[in-house]
């Protein structure tokens, strides 16, 4: 991962950029000098991201992800909320998973640095299912790592409530005689496939609301068409959430990802200032409520950006004890595209924000009534992908954050 030794000139109050890495001693420092504090609890090797050349890679319980997202090609510091993988023996379809009118060959290959199991004797009888236990009503997120094993064809993939025999995630994967997958949906949402190295692919699909208390199964494969008689599966993941996070591998037990949790002492009052945010974005509108940023307490005084739930929006906040004004433009996304956002805070605490998707036109989010500034954040700590709890966490790969006085445009923000 990148590495930096020292404190660079800058204009911004603040200026944190996922290209300064680390400190030699392992620790994150803004280019204007602020010290970060991160930290991931949790199992090791759980945590996975992507590397230069799209396989992944497990950095540590402990340690950033310095991820490059494989649809842009954009690097970034990926930070995500906690989620916990139900499926056992994710990766090695030979133990402990039910087949039926096929063999499993655990370990078979390895593809974008993942061992793939190879499912063989495939047809139109053909299922490999492991039962599930889900926590809670509602939907989920289904995906799995897809790979060519020589014949092309289709099968099904997805979650099965077996107590009312119906599918709330089937995913039809085509797999063409040159290797490319591709996907089509006949029950949820399809958020695409994403090519990695090796000839892999990441299928990522969400349910229709599934009942906990019913017994469901994910499927890593069902019901073999075409000329297709093998392929190879990995990383089977089912998610309590509306759309996959990153993979999450198991083996003899279900697995949790804990949260990412990245801060920063903020020691400027609050005043007129601009925060703008560029990152990609791992999820799609409509939103869940998760933060981008926060500065100070979510009950006290604060300056905060969150996408807001069940929208396609982002909020910016300000909230004092005059009260709490926000600003809400549209922000519409797919899942992996790039995000830069500028919220401007005004002299009388009137708030503005502005959002530009891709190499979109800037959308801009009307300016609220004057909301009077007080004299100190409720905490004089910046929070990122969280609120101050810390809860509520997002899936962003963070590139940079900056903190200018002042409105600024989004040209000045973008210069360094």
């Amino acid at each position: 991962m990148p590495t930096t030794t020292r404190q660079r000139k800058s204009r911004f109050l603040f200026d944190w950029n996922f290209a300064d890495g680390l400190t030699s001693t392992g620790g994150i420092v803004a280019r204007t000098g602020q010290v970060g504090t991160f930290a991931r609890g949790g199992t090791v090797n759980v945590a996975s991201a992507l590397d230069a050349n799209a396989r992944y890679f497990f950095p540590g319980y402990k340690a950033p992800r310095f991820h490059r997202d494989p649809t842009s090609g954009l690097y970034g510091v990926l930070l995500e909320g906690a989620r916990t993988n139900p499926v056992i023996q994710s990766d090695a379809l030979n133990t402990g998973w039910t087949l039926a009118n096929c063999s499993a060959t655990n370990a078979y290959a390895t593809h974008a640095g993942r061992p793939f199991s190879r499912i063989t004797g495939m047809g139109a009888g053909t299922e490999a299912y492991r039962t599930v236990t889900l926590t809670g009503d509602g939907v989920k997120a289904f995906s799995l790592l897809v790979a060519t094993d020589g014949t092309a064809g289709t099968f099904f993939a997805g979650i099965y409530d077996a107590t009312v025999a119906t599918f709330r995630a089937r995913a039809q994967i085509t797999v063409a005689a040159s290797g490319v997958v591709t996907a089509a949906i006949a029950e949820g949402t399809l958020f695409g496939v994403i090519a990695l190295a090796d000839g892999a692919y990441r299928v990522l699909v969400a349910s229709t609301s599934c009942t906990a208390v019913n017994t469901h199964r994910a499927y890593g494969a069902l019901q073999a068409g075409g000329a297709l008689t093998s392929v190879q599966i990995s990383g089977v993941d089912v998610e309590d959430a509306s759309f996959p996070s990153s993979v999450i591998p198991t083996t003899t037990t279900t697995l949790t990802r804990s949260a990412d949790a990245l801060s920063f002492a903020f020691l400027y009052p609050p005043g007129a200032m601009t925060v703008a945010a560029d990152f990609i974005c791992n999820q799609p509108s409509s939103f869940d409520g998760s933060f981008i940023y926060e500065i100070g307490t979510t009950a006290g005084t604060r300056l905060s950006l969150a996408k807001t739930s069940g929208a396609a929006t982002l909020t910016g906040t300000h909230s004092s004890a005059a009260g709490t004004v926000t600003s809400a433009p549209a922000c519409v996304v797919t899942m992996g595209q790039r995000v830069r956002t500028r919220t401007v805070l005004g002299s009388t605490g009137t708030i503005m924000q502005a959002n530009t998707v891709e190499s979109g036109v800037e959308t801009v989010g009307a300016t609220s009534a004057a909301n009077a500034l007080d004299a100190a954040w409720g905490a004089a700590v910046l929070y990122i992908n969280s609120d101050a709890t810390p809860a509520n966490q997002g899936a962003i790969s963070l590139r940079s954050l900056r903190i200018a006085a002042a409105s600024q445009t989004q040209a000045y923000m973008d210069v360094g």
